[in-house]
């Protein structure tokens, strides 16, 4: 006599957690590389940002007031300043 309470675990499903992630890692790639307007906000709109934010950010410093506090009251040397 079976019960009709206990459900079965189908043979082909995961059982572990790390299966059952990567089987929806898996499902969901296959779903992305199929759809191209997903393809292309995930690889395209990052290549975009890369090259406006290239021509628009730099690492050089303009025009910065910089101040030099000697906390030990022992003089620098003026070359030290001027550098």
């Amino acid at each position: 006599m079976s019960s009709c309470n206990s459900p079965a675990t189908p043979p082909d499903k995961p059982t572990d957690m790390k299966e059952q992630f990567l089987a929806f890692v898996k499902k969901e790639w296959f779903h992305i590389w199929r759809d191209k307007k997903t393809l292309f906000i995930l690889f395209g709109l990052p290549i975009v940002q890369i090259f406006i934010f290239g021509f628009a950010l730099t690492n050089e410093i303009k025009n910065s007031r910089i101040a030099i506090v000697d906390l030990s009251r022992m003089h620098l040397p003026n070359r030290s300043c001027n550098a």
